[in-house]
């Protein structure tokens, strides 16, 4: 196909589709591997829980690119054949070599080169859905700045946002009002976005409960964080995994925000039955935009229940102890991840198949690239030229100075027996080193 010819003879093509295979089993792999460990840390608290599914979500990305990894588990067999006793003439024309669609020993999937079009196609089209989507996202949260007015704070209601902004050290933030908002949300470093209509019908409670929520994400720059992450998640963006794991970076990104603003701002009991209320206003889906709004974890009863029980915090021993361990899960999933990579290539187009002694006519001798192509019949004449000029006439050439007729025999042979996959038997490991 000569889709893949202009693209460095489909290795671009191949890097894609082993990036897209690997990811399939690799990320699920690695949320596996952070849910064990967030369950593990539980009672180190959100913060801790929220930064292991951020490494998660980035071990998905970088884990599929990591080459695979072949360790030194078995000796390799050495090879001796007799060259000289092997007539050209009577070798039976030369194969390519089979292609099997699987060989475990080099992690090497051989697929159908429209296949590899296709799954070239689909993984790029996915990626460029999402990347599309996220650009409209952003640009919807634009146009609410946009579209949004200053928002009039009553005397009540700015004595209560000082008291929060001071809590988080916050320096000035842009206060606006929109009305195609359910819940507060924040956006960028210093912007809260409020609903129509919010200062006014909610108490004193619900409003100190909201704004130090808010807070809170303002003084995290989660808004921007969210916008890396997504980012950063596109090469994976299509896997049901990946969905998971940014699920759970939102709703413990909320668990964190909620014990910032219960440690700095508001009594737990008075959370609780504030954000019970105003989860009870939201009545509208919010806007389809990247702000960070307090309810986009869609997790209320866990975030309600971890604050109603609160426990203990761990002992240094403990945190301590469960990092050794998350260093060790992650360190183990990356050696198993490269351990078991799948190389995926194209199978090569056929070939015309030439005999050994065509082959060997092929071969130009010594004298450069611009001499003429050597003949059966001149093979004896270049080996005794050889042998003279090594000052060994009548002896067979040593190993690390054969004539060009012994090179093309050795290369003629390894092109039959030591080819797989799409790679010739000359190109080969094996095939580099037999010759000389």
């Amino acid at each position: 196909m000569s889709s893949f010819s202009g693209l460095e003879d489909g290795r671009m093509v191949s890097a894609i589709a082993s990036y897209a295979v690997n990811a399939l089993w690799q990320a699920p792999l690695a949320a596996a591997a952070a849910w064990a460990v967030a369950r593990l840390l539980r009672r180190a608290g959100a913060r801790a829980q929220h930064r292991v599914w951020v490494a998660a979500l980035l071990l998905m990305v970088v884990l599929p690119a990591l080459p695979r990894q072949h360790w030194p588990n078995r000796e390799t067999a050495t090879v001796t054949m007799g060259l000289d006793d092997i007539d050209l003439a009577s070798l039976p024309p030369m194969q390519p070599a089979p292609q099997p669609w699987w060989t475990p020993e080099l992690g090497l999937a051989m697929l159908p080169r429209d296949l590899m079009l296709a799954l070239l196609l689909g993984y790029l089209g996915a990626g460029l859905y999402f990347a599309a989507r996220l650009g409209w996202s952003l640009s919807r949260t634009r146009n609410l700045v946009r579209d949004a007015v200053e928002a009039e704070f009553a005397p009540e209601a700015e004595r209560v946002w000082e008291r929060c902004r001071q809590a988080f050290a916050l320096g000035e933030v842009r206060r606006l009002v929109s009305g195609e908002i359910a819940c507060p949300v924040t956006l960028g470093r210093a912007t809260l976005l409020l609903p129509e209509g919010f200062l006014e019908d909610a108490s004193a409670e619900e409003l100190l409960t909201a704004l130090a929520h808010e807070c809170a994400h303002l003084q995290r720059r989660d808004f921007w964080k969210n916008v890396a992450y997504e980012l950063a998640s596109l090469p994976v963006v299509f896997h049901p995994a990946l969905w998971a794991v940014k699920r759970q970076i939102a709703e413990t990104r909320e668990m964190v925000c909620d014990g910032a603003a219960v440690d700095r701002v508001v009594e737990p009991q008075s959370y609780v039955r504030s954000l019970l209320r105003l989860a009870g206003t939201v009545v509208q889906p919010a806007a389809r935009s990247a702000a960070m709004g307090m309810f986009d974890g869609r997790t209320l009863e866990r975030r309600i229940t971890m604050m109603r029980t609160r426990q203990a915090r761990m002992g240094w021993m403990a945190r301590s102890a469960s990092f050794v361990v998350a260093v060790a899960v992650a360190a183990a999933v990356m050696a198993g991840g490269m351990a078991l990579a799948v190389q995926v290539e194209a199978k090569a187009a056929p070939v015309e198949t030439k005999t050994a002694a065509e082959t060997v006519a092929m071969t130009q001798t010594d004298a450069g690239a611009g001499a003429a192509p050597m003949s059966i019949a001149q093979q004896p004449e270049v080996r005794e030229k050889a042998q003279a000029e090594a000052g060994v006439a009548g002896q067979p050439p040593a190993d690390d100075n054969v004539s060009a007729a012994e090179h093309a025999r050795r290369e003629a042979y390894a092109n039959q027996h030591f080819g797989y996959g799409s790679v010739a038997g000359a190109n080969s490991d094996r095939g580099r080193l037999y010759p000389l």
